[in-house]
């Protein structure tokens, strides 16, 4: 019988579960050691059932469930000190326009990692090209301030960015930027108009904020809402490094 070792690897992770944030340290690529690390420190029993989840350069939740997909997660993080983790309850893990599962083909004969990542909006995920939803967008990059961009407390700034319409209607002229976060220390308005976007036309959509008043790291996120209440497209972030005026 051969033995297949397990590559050990260190990483720091900072896990999201409900209102607890934890941090701790993984020397492993073994999903289930993971799994039940994150289970321990957040004080749950080995039973429950429970949703791992990493957030993407496009800023989706990405599911994760096996070796293999740690294994590529903890390659694609190799250069950063800090793995950021969500966990949910599966119960609670109801489909979203900003969360996506990765579904892994593995051809392991050439060693081609190849990562397909599907939409779960309630619609089962086929192997054939989906048509465009009518109202779409996605994340294209900051123009100002980002990720952990350091900004001095109590300060205004305006944050940036750059979004494209990817659905095949133009996006209502009543489309509003609304804050999703629960909680937000950073002082934002709840929403801000947007302006006209066609299908596969990019703009920019602006907020002023300000920083809190304590140093640390800083987090929220947006959502395009039509009048009517529908959200669409994905969640744009601002995390912001606040810190001591000079």
């Amino acid at each position: 019988m051969v033995k297949t070792e397990t590559t050990m690897i260190e990483k720091n992770v900072k896990l999201y579960y409900k209102s607890q944030v934890r941090r701790f340290l993984i020397v492993t690529s073994s999903f289930d050691q993971l799994r039940q690390q994150c289970l321990q420190i957040t004080e749950l029993d080995a039973e429950v059932d429970v949703v791992l989840k990493y957030e993407d350069s496009e800023l989706d939740k990405v599911s994760f469930s096996s070796d293999t997909e740690l294994e590529y997660l903890l390659r694609l993080t190799a250069d950063d000190n800090l793995l950021r983790l969500y966990m949910v309850d599966r119960d609670d893990d109801v489909a979203d326009t900003g969360d996506i599962v990765a579904d892994t083909s593995f051809y392991k004969k050439k060693k081609n990692y190849n990562f397909a990542y599907r939409s779960c909006r309630g619609r089962r995920p086929g192997r054939g090209r989906q048509e465009p939803r009518t109202l779409d967008a996605r994340f294209v990059s900051h123009e100002t301030i980002d990720i952990n961009d350091q900004v001095p407390v109590n300060t205004p700034f305006e944050k940036t960015w750059s979004v494209r319409n990817t659905g095949s209607n133009s996006w209502p002229s009543d489309t509003v930027l609304e804050k999703v976060s629960k909680r937000d220390d950073i002082v934002t308005p709840n929403c801000v108009s947007v302006p006209p976007c066609a299908p596969h036309e990019e703009v920019s959509i602006s907020v002023k904020m300000v920083s809190p008043n304590l140093p640390g790291e800083y987090c929220n996120y947006w959502k395009l809402k039509t009048s009517k209440g529908r959200k669409f497209g994905q969640r744009l972030r601002c995390q912001i490094l606040a810190t001591e005026s000079s």
